[in-house]
């Protein structure tokens, strides 16, 4: 009994310990670059990431793709798909985000490191637009009901992603001053 409470007070002082090494990287970057670009940098990072994460999942149709990839983030950010409308130009997708890893990790920090959501969406945005081909706007917002939940939602527009554009999107642009 005893190893196993000294294994959880090693699990949760490795898990303190990475938050504060976040969130003084995260403050690092935008000390050094500015809010703007650090934003920028932050979004260009996720959606290289969430690129290789759309390829890894592979490409299908727009309510296929999303479900696979709701299925694979679920142990990081607990997505509910709360329905599909199909418009003349595009797909809307009404989603709730609940147990964030971003804020578990930032936790009382997260609301003064907006550029982790930044990277949440280009990870979301890269993902999704390499698995559909299509163009992917995510338009996510922290609820005013429960702070603990984000709502709104991710648009695939039917305007197809050449692999070319998703190369220059997705290469981050670090600046060394």
């Amino acid at each position: 009994m005893n190893n196993n409470l000294e294994s959880n007070n090693t699990q949760s002082s490795t898990c303190r310990g990475e938050q504060f090494i976040i969130k003084g990287l995260l403050e690092t970057i935008e000390t050094s670059l500015g809010g703007e670009e650090a934003k920028i940098v932050a979004y260009n990072t996720g959606f290289k990431i969430g690129v290789k994460l759309g390829t890894k999942l592979g490409s299908g149709g727009i309510v296929d793709s999303f479900q696979r990839f709701i299925n694979y983030v679920t142990p990081y950010y607990q997505v509910t798909n709360l329905g599909i409308d199909q418009h003349p130009d595009k797909y809307s997708a009404s989603v709730r985000f609940d147990g964030c890893i971003i804020r578990k990790i930032l936790g009382d920090g997260y609301a003064s490191h907006p550029i982790g959501c930044r990277m949440t969406q280009g990870y979301i945005e890269g993902a999704l637009s390499t698995m559909t081909g299509r163009k992917v706007e995510e338009l996510v917002f922290e609820s005013s009901i429960d702070s603990n939940t984000c709502v709104g939602q991710i648009n695939f527009f039917n305007v197809s992603v050449s692999n070319q554009l998703k190369r220059e999107i997705s290469a981050p642009r670090f600046l060394i001053k």
